[in-house]
């Protein structure tokens, strides 16, 4: 990891002709390897890890905003992080749209709403808008 993170910290990504360019790290670059982009393409640092860093690191993240947001109290937390999976009734959770948000925060790490007028307007069941899409994707799919 030490020598990853050295190699990290000296990549400057590659230049319009493929080759290696300066030895400096560029904010840019560095924002790009830390970025939602599911894959760099750069085969030095790929050999040596970065894929599997990214991937180590984004969990860790997610771990910890779930704690800093108190998710980690959802009856459902020790499940998910330890299986990745959780077996729910979707028809209970569209017809309790407080505990599917709850449920959808925990999962992915997502902070709280930002007014509880948000979380109790719109859909006419007092869902947020994180259900109510969900709501409605389910509704087209059911459609379609």
């Amino acid at each position: 990891v030490d020598e990853l993170v050295a190699d990290l910290l000296r990549y400057n990504g590659r230049n319009k002709s493929g080759n290696d360019s300066s030895q400096q790290v560029r904010p840019t670059s560095l924002s790009r390897i830390l970025s939602m982009d599911r894959f760099i393409p750069h085969d030095d640092l790929n050999t040596k890890g970065l894929a599997v860093f990214r991937a180590v690191l984004a969990e860790k993240m997610t771990l910890a905003r779930r704690r800093h947001y108190g998710l980690h109290h959802h009856p459902d937390t020790y499940e998910w992080e330890h299986d990745g999976v959780l077996l729910k009734d979707f028809d209970y959770l569209l017809q309790h749209p407080h505990e599917f948000e709850q449920l959808l925060r925990m999962v992915g790490a997502l902070p709280p709403p930002e007014s509880s007028s948000s979380s109790s307007s719109g859909g006419g069941g007092g869902g947020s808008d994180l259900v109510n899409n969900i709501v409605q994707e389910q509704a087209w799919v059911e459609r379609n």
